[in-house]
């Protein structure tokens, strides 16, 4: 997935060369850590959450190296999460399986009352 500023979501920031030399960035262009509201620079080990689509900081995420370098051979293959957007998810997977099994309790219930009105109906 791409953001309006045409880079790769929810994973690793590793800009090339060229691309800085071609592209002079404005201070609008800048994108800041969501944690520490610092600028996360070309070259800084960086993520973008897939889900808010704020920089962060590998450090400020607390995501070491060797989970940072496993994010970069991931690439576009799987999405990165901040912490915030992570505790987020997880409460709407929950709640999500809930309702699933809501869902399933009333549609049993359903056919019961079904079957109920197709056994008067014969009578």
């Amino acid at each position: 997935m791409v953001n309006k500023k045409g880079k790769v979501t929810g994973v690793t920031r590793q800009k090339e060369e060229e691309e800085r030399k071609e592209n002079v960035t404005t201070d609008e262009e800048m994108d800041l850590c969501g944690k520490c509201e610092h600028v996360v620079k070309d070259g800084q080990r960086g993520l973008e959450c897939g889900l808010c689509f704020t920089w962060f900081h590998a450090g400020c995420e607390k995501v070491n190296k060797e989970e940072y370098d496993s994010i970069k051979v991931i690439g576009k293959k799987a999405q990165w999460f901040c912490r915030d957007c992570t505790g987020k998810f997880s409460n709407l997977q929950v709640a999500n399986t809930k309702l699933k099994e809501e869902n399933i309790l009333l549609k049993v219930e359903n056919q019961k009352l079904k079957d109920r009105i197709g056994n008067e109906e014969e009578y």
